[in-house]
């Protein structure tokens, strides 16, 4: 079920980024409840264009509609809805049923994070561009969220079992796009968390150290 996990998880990703592709305001209750309701909202289009025929081959609009939303890129960049299509019929019911409860279970701790972090505005699968020509694009940032003072990272990891303290590679990443992201905002404080959502919406949030002084934020 690795497969199936992962393209759960960049299903759960597309459905938390949709509404903020362009950066949306989040610093009062109104605005960030009308973000969870955008992200919920998200869940039906994708279902429709997902509930599609089982193979490429055979792909109508529905499977045409599912590469230009189930990725930021569009239709010509979406690997996303190819890896569902690759996978057996099992594999892809059991992503689509769990949809929903990971994503509901997703938005809320983002929620929180916006109140707590005081962000004015979130923004969704963010590239973090290579200038140097080698490769043209380094990542993409689930989730920035930020305000006058602070710029916060948001990796969301779908995961079988909730890990006890932060994996080293999710760490290594953040700490990656932090370097890569600093030189562009030199007066603020970087900020970086790991999200952590199982099949059944359980989550946890977890803070990793990208400050230059070694200490937490």
């Amino acid at each position: 079920m690795e497969a199936a996990y992962r393209v759960l998880g960049g299903l759960v990703g597309r459905a938390v980024g949709m509404p903020a592709q362009k950066p949306v305001r989040v610093n009062i209750p109104r605005d960030r409840n009308q973000y969870r309701d955008k992200v919920v909202q998200s869940l039906q289009p994708l279902h429709d264009s997902l509930e599609a025929p089982t193979s490429v081959d055979t792909v109508g609009y529905s499977g045409q509609l599912a590469h230009a939303l189930v990725d930021s890129g569009g239709y010509f960049w979406s690997k996303l809805a190819d890896d569902y299509y690759s996978l057996s019929e099992t594999a892809r019911r059991f992503a689509l049923e769990k949809m929903d409860i990971v994503v509901v279970g997703a938005v809320e701790p983002i929620i929180r994070l916006a109140d707590e972090l005081s962000w004015t505005f979130i923004a969704s699968e963010v590239q973090v561009l290579d200038w140097s020509a080698n490769r043209g694009q380094r990542g993409r940032i689930d989730l920035l969220g930020w305000n006058a003072e602070s710029i916060t990272l948001v990796d969301v990891k779908t995961v079988q079992n909730i890990p006890a303290e932060v994996r080293t590679g999710d760490a290594a990443q953040l700490q990656k796009y932090t370097r890569d992201l600093r030189p562009t905002a030199p007066r603020h404080r970087f900020k970086a968390r790991a999200l952590y959502v199982d099949h059944a919406g359980r989550t946890e949030t977890r803070r990793v150290n990208v400050r230059k002084g070694g200490s937490h934020d």
